[in-house]
């Protein structure tokens, strides 16, 4: 009898963990489309030509509407306000738990996306591209709210730090 028990709860156990493996996907689609609107807190911009490497980090107030919105139809939608105040439509598919592609529907330019973190209240992505002489990353980092976003005077205070220079770019 403890035998038979012993082999139900596993296989209970088994089926619990396949079906869990099934539904990663959808749960990281779900993670990103649930929540609404993303907002952008601030962009890390790391740019290495030759041996050098230059960062630079910019933060946004709380009166910004840079924003980023998942679709549940693969539609992403993105305010960069520092350009303008245009909304952006473009495609996107999950890769994998920590990838997902945009595509451009206008010229159909495409880049992937990683995924470093995510939760409830924060979402951080990271993209690379190549320029000239050299490689540019960008690390933008979202959240879920502008509840307890910082003042605009510390906000200022961070911005004046302009471009340093690093010895190596962000894993």
């Amino acid at each position: 009898m403890i035998k038979k028990i012993g082999v139900i709860i596993s296989l209970m156990l088994c089926c619990f963990i396949y079906m869990k493996g099934q539904d990663m996907d959808m749960d990281m689609s779900q993670r990103l489309t649930s929540q609404g609107a993303w907002f952008l807190f601030s962009v890390r911009t790391e740019e290495k030509v030759g041996e050098e490497i230059l960062t630079q980090v910019e933060f946004f107030k709380r009166d910004d509407i840079s924003s980023l919105f998942f679709d549940d139809e693969n539609k992403l939608y993105t305010v960069f306000s520092k350009y303008s105040s245009d909304i952006y439509e473009d495609r996107w598919k999950l890769v994998d738990d920590t990838h997902f592609v945009m595509v451009s529907p206008t010229d159909g330019a495409s880049q992937i996306v990683e995924i470093l973190e995510i939760d409830d209240s924060k979402l951080v992505l990271r993209n690379c591209g190549d320029i000239e002489n050299g490689t540019s990353c960008s690390l933008y980092t979202y959240f879920s709210t502008k509840e307890g976003w910082l003042p605009d005077s510390e906000i200022d205070s961070l911005n004046t730090a302009g471009i340093i220079q690093v010895d190596e770019m962000t894993p």
